[in-house]
């Protein structure tokens, strides 16, 4: 045998018996073996060691080891504390588990406080998160109350989320006059707690005579509102299911009828005439009010066209501002004749997170120009239909792949599905060879009034190019090749915006939706993301372009003061 071969090479080469040491270690709650301090809650004696105490928590090593004057006592009162959370907590200390389904909210809301007083953080989110998966009409005040006094935003935004949709339940319980003066007033000033007027009021009245003492705190005039609306995430509330209907328009059934792909130039849309100035334009009543801050709109798109339209929201048809439960769309412009078409029509409150510019625009993270996201080429010769916007920057040759113009004639224009607020743009020139391009570009949100955002026209450039610029509302974006070392051709293989880096983290997919946001408080459009796999959708008061499921997001912010 060879010595260099291990004596059984089936003997592992690591050792883990941490359940071994868990054990041993556990089975030291409530033992006087080796025990070094004593606490006592309500009269009641925990045997304990410090060393244990202080590694567990921070709380306890500055009082055991830090210098205090419990540092020195064998005997330490814990005061103000529930004795029987207190065993459920120092059980969890020694063991690290605890069982949380047999435990009532009471006594699961003070070991919270515990865990919140001692720094076991990590208990705090456990048991914050089974919280939140068993809230009821008869636990949510109580937990939101504690939520909101130990600053757990996400047991929090729960517990409101849970109260929005139970408003009724929740103020006919007894348990919602338990909630402090700072929450009730939280909760009935939102716009989504929606319950009818009486029945907040005779709440409220319910609540002030079981808190007379509080009852001056809480200012009525703040609490004053207009409109509620009711709150029901990521679900299209613009449907037959919640009893929406199209009371303006021509071809009123189309409209809401779910169907997005079966659409021709005589039917699958609702319209409305532009240049009639009695014409109401397209107006959608929902069910109910609603709080939403995402419209999704697909515009007739079947050939190349351009659109402009804007989008107001009432709750009487009078004031069309903010709370929701009638949305009419107005459109302005049509590039190809006088009718509006619109094809598909949603509504959505979403928490999906989105960035806008000053102005409201949207700011997107991922490429937008591309042809899911309906951005198209308007103007520039290729063999191969959106060579340019396809994604593909490595299939092309002498004969295809590539978008050109002649020199001195024309240019490369692409608009986009949207108004974007971009700074980047990323293109690459034919590389087939060692030939050099110069160029410029220019970007513009009306297709009249252009801006330049780069100028390489004295420039030799090949292959790849990043340009960069200050933030810009884009439309449109046009690009001029002024030179070419072999012939009188400039080509372009691919073009995208804002500018992908690896390093950035964008996402590249070229699946998803084109969207557009209104912000109603502003009175301006703006864009956001709606996921993923979703893009951005574009109601600015201008075009948009037509393009295969020209969809259009439309988000605002329905809770803002």
């Amino acid at each position: 045998m060879s010595s260099q071969q291990p004596i059984n090479p089936r003997t592992p080469s690591e050792i883990q018996h941490t359940q071994f040491v868990a054990e041993d270690v556990g089975s030291l709650y409530l033992s006087e073996e080796y025990s070094d301090v004593t606490l006592i809650v309500d009269g009641q004696r925990f045997p304990g060691h410090k060393v244990l105490l202080a590694s567990r928590s921070k709380y306890f090593k500055a009082m055991l080891y830090g210098g205090m004057r419990e540092s020195h006592s064998e005997e330490i009162e814990l005061k103000d504390t529930p004795v029987g959370a207190f065993k459920y907590l120092l059980c969890y200390v020694y063991t690290g588990n605890l069982s949380l389904g047999h435990l009532s909210d009471d006594t699961l809301i003070e070991i919270l406080e515990l865990a919140d007083i001692y720094g076991f953080q990590n208990l705090e989110t456990a048991i914050s998160e089974y919280l939140e998966s068993n809230l009821n009409e008869k636990n949510v005040c109580y937990i939101y109350d504690t939520a909101s006094l130990y600053s757990l935003p996400c047991l929090s935004s729960a517990c409101l989320t849970f109260i929005d949709q139970k408003a009724y339940d929740v103020i006919k319980d007894e348990s919602f006059t338990s909630l402090s003066p700072t929450a009730l007033k939280n909760i009935v000033s939102r716009d989504s707690f929606c319950a009818a007027e009486v029945d907040i009021f005779k709440a409220i009245v319910h609540w002030a005579k079981a808190n007379p003492c509080d009852v001056k705190k809480i200012s009525l005039r703040d609490m004053e509102l207009k409109y509620r609306g009711y709150l029901i995430p990521e679900e299209n509330v613009a449907t037959q299911k919640y009893n929406a209907s199209v009371i303006a328009g021509e071809l009123k059934h189309a409209l809401l009828d779910g169907n997005s792909k079966r659409y021709d130039s005589e039917r699958g849309f609702t319209r409305h005439r532009i240049d009639k100035h009695e014409d109401q334009g397209i107006i959608i009543q929902l069910g109910m009010q609603y709080t939403l801050n995402l419209i999704r709109m697909l515009l007739w798109d079947r050939e190349q066209r351009s659109y402009s339209y804007y989008i107001e929201v009432s709750m009487d048809q009078k004031d069309w501002y903010r709370v929701v439960k009638y949305i009419r769309i107005f459109g302005t412009h049509n590039s190809h004749n006088d009718a509006f078409q619109l094809v598909s029509f949603e509504a959505y409150y979403t928490k999906k997170p989105f960035e806008l510019n000053k102005e409201g625009i949207c700011i997107p993270r991922f490429n937008v120009a591309t042809i899911p996201m309906s951005a198209c080429v308007i103007e520039g010769v290729s063999r191969t239909r959106d060579a340019l916007l396809n994604g593909d920057t490595d299939n092309y040759d002498w004969d295809s792949g590539y978008t050109c113009h002649q020199l001195g004639s024309g240019a490369i224009a692409i608009q986009l599905g949207q108004p974007y607020a971009l700074s980047s743009i990323r293109l690459r020139l034919w590389d087939c060879d060692s030939r050099f391009y110069s160029y410029y570009v220019e970007v513009s949100e009306n297709n009249k009034d252009w801006d330049m955002v780069c100028d390489r026209s004295k420039v030799d450039c090949r292959s790849w190019q990043t340009i960069t610029f200050p933030q810009k509302v884009v439309s449109f974006v046009r690009i001029v090749g002024t030179r070419n070392t072999v012939n009188q051709i400039f080509h372009v293989v691919h073009f995208e915006c804002p500018e992908y880096s690896v390093n950035s983290g964008a996402n590249t997919s070229t699946g998803g939706i084109a969207g557009a946001e209104l912000d109603l408080d502003n009175g301006s459009p703006i864009l956001v993301p709606v996921g993923a796999n979703d893009g951005y959708l574009a109601p600015k008061r201008n075009q948009s372009s037509g393009g295969e499921d020209e969809e259009e997001d439309l988000h605002f912010d329905p809770l803002a003061d």
